[in-house]
């Protein structure tokens, strides 16, 4: 803003110079101090800084934006896995019931297989019969016989049989 006198000398000089000015003819020349105009230059600055502003909150807005997305990116790849989990959990759960059901199937079985073998060794006793228990059957089957061919005289023998006890 402020021209020392030294620049002052200076400028007069050159213009005359360039002018072809001749101090010895009597021709003058004067340098005044005139402010600029600084308006458009303080506006144009204006305008560069708020361009400049707004190119950082446009970068800060890409930014969050940018973090924003990883973040919600993150949280869908942690549900994903969360959920793969669980679904793993709940299989891995799922076979252990089954091997548990696998077991006491097993122990079902040999429970089974145990009573099947205790009723075939019953059974096996039974079909060995004494003599005793083979007699007792033949007259058994001898009576059936005689009551079927002769159900009068069976019955006139049950009869003397009951009069007898009273």
């Amino acid at each position: 803003d402020s021209i020392s006198e030294q620049q002052l000398e200076n400028i007069e000089a050159v213009v005359a110079t360039a002018t072809g000015i001749d101090l010895d003819r009597g021709d003058l020349i004067q340098v005044a101090r005139l402010p600029f105009n600084k308006n458009s230059i303080l506006e144009h600055q204006a305008a560069l800084e708020e361009l400049a502003r707004q190119e950082r909150f446009m970068l800060y807005v890409q930014l969050a934006a940018g973090l924003l997305a990883a973040l919600l990116l993150l949280i869908i790849i942690l549900r994903l896995r969360s959920k793969k989990n669980k679904e793993l959990e709940q299989l891995t759960l799922e076979q252990e019931e089954k091997l548990v059901t696998l077991e006491e199937a097993e122990k079902l079985l040999a429970a089974q297989m145990e009573a099947e073998r205790q009723a075939e060794l019953k059974l096996a006793r039974r079909k060995v019969k004494t003599t005793e228990e083979i007699e007792r059957e033949k007259t058994r089957k001898e009576v059936d016989k005689y009551s079927r061919e002769n159900p009068d005289e069976v019955a006139r023998l049950v009869r003397a049989w009951l009069a007898e006890e009273q």
